[in-house]
């Protein structure tokens, strides 16, 4: 018992959104491998560690406060210079 990981006692809210598409070529269309879609998504470098963009919800936090949170979390650094595509 007790709050193990987590920052604070009791009730650890957090957000974690998910972006998603299709990775398509120059025409729109869909790009193919081994007959599956291709799906691209949306991740974040820390130093050297990538993940989803994410953070805890603070009580007393809006829809509003959530959203302008996580978009000024994410794209500050989403400019030409910070982008990185993997291709495997």
């Amino acid at each position: 018992r007790g709050r193990g990981d987590l920052w604070r006692w009791g009730v650890n809210a957090a957000v974690d959104p998910v972006v998603t598409r299709w990775k398509r070529d120059e025409h729109g269309t869909p790009i193919e491998r081994s007959g599956l879609f291709v799906l691209e998504f949306l991740a974040i470098k820390k130093g050297e560690v990538w993940s989803i963009p994410g953070m805890f919800v603070k009580e007393g936090m809006t829809y509003d406060n959530i959203r302008e949170k996580m978009y000024n979390k994410v794209f500050p650094i989403a400019n030409e210079e910070n982008l990185e595509e993997d291709v495997a």
